[in-house]
């Protein structure tokens, strides 16, 4: 798995707190955040879903809110 930094967080004196959920996760270093996919490395984080590696357009009716606009497509994507 290759690492990248990230955005989306504040730093202070002893930690880092990820910005990105609501769960806020505050990291010290070479810890792993509650998603799995965010880690502090440093004074810096990174996260390991940089890039889609999925983008597809479906019938609104093959995902779980078929109820919502029928008949309209719907944009899938997928991290990797």
């Amino acid at each position: 798995m290759r690492w990248a930094p990230a955005v989306l967080y504040e730093a202070s004196e002893d930690r880092i707190r990820c910005l990105v959920c609501p769960i806020g996760c505050q990291l010290h270093d070479k810890q792993v955040g509650a998603c799995q996919v965010r880690r502090r490395n440093g004074d810096a984080l990174e996260t390991a879903t940089f890039a889609s590696s999925v983008r597809h357009f479906d019938a609104v009716e093959r995902k779980p809110l078929y109820h919502f606009r029928p008949g309209t497509s719907v944009l899938t994507l997928a991290a990797g």
